[in-house]
């Protein structure tokens, strides 16, 4: 049964520690699964502060949890709940998005990531397919990363379902 709008189904594992990962790859533990109303966790990593503020309104107001970032370091120092999706820019200070993903996907941590930049190439768009990520050019249309988004919720959780 697939939940209707405004309603998730939130899967995850415990790890040995006893503590949640959400969707993603999990380690082995005890399969937890609770269906009701929860907004899905976005991450937004965005330098341009206006930009981050703006991506915050509007994902919000999509019925998204939103935490927001200026630099991956910030998102990979942050303790908060599980994100369930990224959306990163590219060009950031410090590590660049697709380092960002890299570090995560060596840790074992894959999230569902929609990538963002001003600067398009056919490097960039390569690279974010060979990732698995979307790619979005700035500018974009608030239909365009909400329909990303959901897909690639979609994605994760019809994945989660398969490796089962």
């Amino acid at each position: 049964m697939k939940p209707s709008r405004g309603e998730s189904l939130a899967i995850g594992f415990h790890n040995k520690e006893g503590r949640a990962n959400g969707l993603g790859a999990f380690s082995r533990g005890e399969l937890v699964m609770v269906y009701g109303r929860r907004k899905p966790v976005v991450a937004v990593i965005e330098d341009d502060a206006a930009l981050r503020e703006v991506l915050e309104w509007l994902l919000s107001g999509a019925e998204y949890e939103v935490v927001t970032h200026e630099s991956a370091e910030s998102f990979l120092e942050w303790r908060g709940p599980r994100a369930e999706c990224l959306v990163a820019d590219i060009r950031l200070p410090g590590l660049n998005g697709f380092e960002l993903l890299r570090k995560l996907a060596r840790a074992g941590n894959r999230i569902p990531t929609i990538f963002i930049s001003a600067f398009d190439s056919v490097e960039s768009r390569d690279e974010a397919r060979a990732t698995g990520a979307a790619y979005l050019k700035k500018p974009f249309d608030s239909a365009s990363l909400i329909r990303a988004i959901e897909e690639a919720l979609e994605t994760a959780l019809s994945h989660s379902f398969q490796s089962d």
